[in-house]
């Protein structure tokens, strides 16, 4: 069978076809790479309320968990590293700075970091200070937090010690230039009671 009045495509047709190719294209690929930018801003958005989260679980289950805590100073008398006792006597040690995240990894975390004492020797009624055989380090727990925001406070030293645990978390500006606002761009503040917990306190080198 033959088949008649069969016709390709004008040479008109073909340039109104690139054309519209010409238009779209563009407005597709605008909308794909916007797709991508939104996708990974969100995704580190949601990094810094995950590390937020962490780091308030953390230390709520501890000061919930722990029958002292105490507060190491630094020479201006701000909290440079807080330590919790537990009634097995056993120690987690808490402080905001740069760890490794094991004793063999080369990567640094800017963030949080622990120490874990499984037991201690004993502790000094004076200074406060322990004294452990465990030989144990930092490592870091919880990454890209802001080192110059992020601390440990308390209400007050004086009388029968603080009644308040306030922690400060700020996480790092993940997203830059024109994605600025899609960061937790405020200091997120949590305070804990810690009105009948055992204190001490001593200042580092002490």
């Amino acid at each position: 069978m033959i088949l008649k009045n069969k016709k390709g495509l004008s040479l008109t047709e073909l340039l109104i076809a690139v054309a519209l190719i010409g238009l779209i294209s563009p407005l597709i690929f605008t909308i794909f790479v916007f797709g991508i930018e939104d996708y990974a801003t969100t995704t580190k958005y949601v990094d810094q309320q995950y590390s937020v989260m962490e780091v308030i679980r953390y230390i709520r289950q501890d000061v919930e968990a722990a029958k002292r805590v105490t507060y190491v100073l630094d020479d201006s008398a701000n909290i440079k590293e807080v330590i919790f006792e537990f009634p097995d006597e056993s120690l987690r040690f808490w402080k905001f700075g740069s760890f490794h995240e094991t004793d063999d990894d080369i990567d640094t975390v800017n963030g949080l970091g622990l120490k874990n004492v499984k037991e201690y020797d004993e502790r000094d009624e004076v200074t406060g200070v322990y004294s452990f055989t465990d030989s144990v380090e930092y490592t870091g727990v919880i990454d890209r937090l802001d080192l110059t925001q992020s601390k440990f406070d308390v209400d007050t030293f004086s009388g029968d010690g603080p009644t308040q645990l306030i922690l400060t978390i700020k996480p790092e500006q993940l997203n830059k230039t024109k994605y600025k606002g899609r960061n937790i761009n405020e200091n997120i503040i949590t305070e804990f009671s810690v009105r009948y917990k055992l204190f001490g306190k001593y200042t580092e080198g002490d």
